[in-house]
């Protein structure tokens, strides 16, 4: 992620990866579970950091044992189709 763009993390349930931007988005937002956080600014190193409080609906309450879960992070992207989208990463939260 280019350094000092504004980026926006995200999560919900897992879909086939329709196209996004210059990637792919790989969480199902037509269905209903896609949860955004809060903007975030890209940090020099091309990292930006979220925390979520699982007991706060909307950022994390959603999240229960047994449950899995996919993270991606959209950001602005100047030098391709404007916007972007990182790599998913599925969690799977233990009982």
């Amino acid at each position: 992620m280019p350094a000092g763009e504004a980026a926006v993390p995200f999560y919900g349930l897992e879909q086939p990866p329709p196209p996004f931007g210059s990637g792919q988005l790989c969480i199902d937002a037509a269905g209903g579970s896609l949860v955004r956080a809060p903007v975030a600014v890209v940090a020099a190193e091309g990292a930006t950091r979220t925390e979520f409080d699982f007991s706060t609906p909307g950022l994390g309450a959603e999240i229960g044992a047994g449950t899995s879960w996919v993270f991606q992070v959209a950001f602005r992207d100047p030098a391709g189709a404007g916007v972007d989208v990182t790599d998913a990463v599925t969690l799977e939260f233990a009982p």
